[in-house]
């Protein structure tokens, strides 16, 4: 492995860390207030609001902050904390959430360097060779072919909408490859050689993931991180 790959690994292990205490930390905090809920101690108003939607968003939030997505991680924060005001002070904020909305998507596209409504055609694939990819995909969809000897992996961001992306021509690079994948309420399917060594580290709220291929001849060489 050279210098450049160990330092990427460092970094990925690094901010997993991170990842895992914050997730334990929130899992702690769930533990304790359900405790003190049964010994009386927390009122069922708080418990109402502490327990809800908006709340699991800015957990969610939260989490992609610690992943360095600070845009996406800001936009649930946001609408999180809009909708759990509501709850807190009796204040109806809900008719200005879409217009906030899409204007939160506006920063989110323009801080991604994409446009707007970025689709495609099922049928129009669009070859690239290039070692990593940067797909976001809001209101629409893509579909991609890669061809490369050393892909490295990327993000993918997708917004009511969705993406293909077809490494089926391409080998990984030596190492560990990290695929960052953000999904809110859309989609993302990766078709990838049999021998890829694929592993996931998913948070999964509402939502689920799977590998399809039949495992042949892994590649331990080589691995796909799929973080999300």
């Amino acid at each position: 492995m050279d210098k450049n790959n160990g330092i990427n690994s460092y970094k990925t292990k690094k901010t997993g860390n991170a990842e895992t205490l914050v997730i334990g930390l929130m899992i702690i905090g769930v533990g304790l207030l359900y405790m003190l809920r049964n010994m009386g101690l927390v009122r069922l108003d708080v418990w109402h609001i502490v327990f809800s939607w908006p709340m699991l968003l800015i957990a969610i939030g939260l989490v992609n902050f610690v992943k360095k997505q600070y845009v996406w991680g800001g936009i649930l924060l946001v609408i999180g904390l809009v909708f759990l005001q509501g709850r807190i002070t009796g204040y109806n904020l809900y008719s200005t959430f879409w217009p906030l909305m899409v204007i939160l998507i506006g920063f989110a596209v323009i801080f991604s360097n994409t446009s707007l409504f970025k689709s495609r055609r099922k049928n129009q694939i669009n070859a690239m060779d290039e070692e990593a990819i940067d797909e976001v995909c809001i209101f629409g969809g893509s579909e991609r072919n890669i061809i490369t000897p050393r892909f490295k992996g990327g993000r993918i961001v997708a917004v009511f909408g969705g993406t293909s992306i077809n490494l089926t021509q391409s080998s990984l690079a030596e190492g560990q490859n990290v695929m960052d994948v953000m999904a809110i309420f859309g989609g993302a399917t990766l078709i990838v050689p049999a021998d890829w060594n694929v592993k996931f580290e998913i948070f999964n709220i509402l939502g689920g993931f799977s590998d399809k291929r039949q495992n042949l001849n892994i590649d331990q060489s080589k691995v796909l991180v799929i973080k999300g």
